[in-house]
């Protein structure tokens, strides 16, 4: 169970690192124009990419250790 630990936290890092600079952008972006929606339609967008990322991921994960498990049981047949 540990390497799940370490994989979420790369999994987080990598979302992290895709995230902030776009976020900065965006940012940047409206200091210039002043436009609140197209700010904060950005930041929605940026906030599902990021929770989507991390649920797939999740779930990934979830069905390989299910895989796993289901694998080391022993045949009854």
């Amino acid at each position: 169970m540990t390497w799940t630990v370490g994989l979420f936290l790369v999994i987080v890092v990598l979302t992290g690192l895709l995230l902030i600079p776009n976020a900065l952008y965006a940012f940047r972006r409206f200091m210039v124009e002043r436009n609140v929606v197209w700010l904060t339609v950005y930041f929605m967008f940026l906030a599902i990419l990021g929770f989507l990322l991390v649920h797939v991921s999740h779930r990934t994960v979830e069905i390989v250790l299910q895989a796993r498990e289901f694998m080391a049981q022993p045949d009854s047949g």
